[in-house]
């Protein structure tokens, strides 16, 4: 069927029925997308969906590019070309939102409609945490399919508007990258260094300016677990791949404004780690430990410590879970906690009834609550997903007698969580060797990060003056584990 065919054909349908006219303007704008060099890539291992597919879109006027499988795809050199991707979610190897998942931890943000003839709720969810603008259940409408391609080839070029006229981008590579994210945690206070080559951002680093003891300091925003630099991948030799990574990385960091006090830490490439320590930061290793949801809850059941697993069942004949609605009573319950032990809070909470309503309307960040009979908590964790996993993000106890499984029990609810939603769990933050012997009952496998810090001479002889006082500075990171 050739465009003018099709053209012919939306134009008696407006006609005999005026309803179609809203899918017949957006078909027709593909046309226009088209031309300016857009370019849809197919990837199913069905061949006659495959043809199926490719063949609509072409009779669209929309130029394409198809292939058998995920790994066929990533290696044919035409990712850079792709300006939507559509995938089919089972398939040999590499599923679709595998591939989709392992390109925004990448860097590379393509929107992408995924496809199936086996849909599920699970993979549904997963696809729209992890970014996918379409789930569509095959075999789908023509329409439908047309409507769903349009409004990400749309997308893509209100992407590359905003990487031309704005500062900041919108791809990321973890939940914490998210410009929501950080706009909720810093009260719209983040600022970002980006690289821009050939009119699209192939690099940013976000970063906060706050001050302390009168000094200018970067830290990571409260409830910030990972950030660090997204660089786009490129296409190639991986050792050329590495030196255009290094060589971003560097223009990045040289526009970080001068503060007394650096630090962020990395959850992706250890290159950044080398391209900070080029520019005279210190880079050292933080840990975690990981699970691995989507295996059978049978098998993470067993994999944890049979202490571990006694501490849970005898908290669950005690304690009853439930999920808090209100940021406000999670607050008021940490900080009494807090008050009690006589410790005092790292946590800058003024963002955090902003930032739970974010993941809320998004649905990707929940409160959990364990409870004894009388109604009283005994413990609250904050848990928050997205782009393949979650995060334990912040918990609280009241740490009364009889209490000896309370936690154990809030972080297994988690991790039944992240198996509903085939996550990966992220333990997070091991900084002593007590917190991962606690954590290690859940089974898992340990994990490194990076951190880069660098530091002023005054402002390392001032902080290693207020510690021998013992005074103290602010770190969340050891104040969420």
């Amino acid at each position: 069927m050739t465009i003018e065919v099709y053209r012919t054909q939306i134009t008696e349908m407006v006609r005999a029925n005026p309803m179609v006219e809203l899918v017949a303007s957006q078909t027709l704008s593909v046309r226009r997308l088209e031309m300016q060099g857009c370019v849809v890539s197919v990837i199913d291992d069905d061949p006659s969906a495959r043809e199926g597919a490719t063949d609509l879109l072409n009779s669209a006027g929309i130029a394409t590019e198809s292939f058998q499988n995920a790994d066929e795809f990533l290696r044919s050199g035409k990712l850079d070309r792709t300006s939507c991707l559509v995938a089919d979610i089972r398939m040999p190897g590499m599923s679709g939102i595998e591939l989709h998942e392992q390109l925004r931890r990448a860097g590379t943000e393509i929107p992408t409609i995924l496809i199936t003839g086996f849909p599920i709720q699970s993979d549904r969810i997963r696809a729209r945490q992890t970014g996918a603008c379409g789930y569509l259940k095959k075999p789908f409408g023509e329409q439908e399919f047309l409507s769903s391609v349009n409004s990400a080839l749309q997308g893509k070029q209100d992407m590359l508007s905003s990487y031309k006229h704005e500062s900041a981008s919108p791809w990321a590579t973890t939940l914490f990258h998210e410009p929501w994210w950080l706009a909720a945690a810093t009260n719209g206070t983040y600022q970002e260094a980006t690289v821009v080559s050939g009119g699209q951002v192939i690099g940013r680093l976000p970063y906060m300016i706050s001050r302390q003891m009168g000094f200018r300091v970067s830290r990571m925003p409260s409830f910030t677990h990972v950030l660090g630099p997204v660089v786009r991948p490129s296409v190639g030799k991986p050792q050329t791949a590495l030196l255009r990574r290094l060589s971003i990385i560097r223009d990045l960091v040289d526009q970080l404004p001068e503060v007394a006090y650096f630090q962020q830490a990395f959850a992706l490439s250890f290159a950044d780690g080398l391209g900070f320590q080029e520019r005279g930061f210190q880079v050292r290793a933080q840990y975690t430990f990981e699970i691995d949801c989507r295996e059978s809850r049978e098998n993470i059941w067993k994999g944890m410590h049979f202490k571990t697993r006694q501490h849970i069942r005898r908290a669950e004949e005690k304690l009853t879970i439930s999920t808090i609605s209100d940021p406000q009573v999670f607050t008021k319950f940490y900080l009494d906690n807090l008050r009690r032990t006589g410790r005092r809070s790292f946590i800058d909470f003024r963002s955090f009834p902003a930032l739970f309503s974010e993941t809320q309307a998004r649905e990707c960040g929940e409160i959990l609550c364990a409870s004894w009979p009388n109604g009283l908590p005994a413990a609250m964790v904050f848990l928050v997903w997205g782009f393949g996993r979650m995060y334990y993000l912040l918990s609280t106890r009241a740490g009364v007698d009889g209490d000896n499984g309370s936690i154990n029990l809030l972080i297994w609810e988690g991790i039944k969580r992240a198996h509903s939603r085939e996550l990966l769990f992220d333990l997070d933050g091991v900084s002593t060797s007590g917190t991962a012997r606690f954590l290690s009952g859940f089974g898992g496998r340990l994990e490194l990060r990076l951190i880069a810090e660098r530091t002023s001479g005054v402002y390392a002889a001032l902080r290693t003056m207020k510690r021998g006082l013992g005074w103290g500075l602010g770190n969340d990171s050891s104040a969420f584990t």
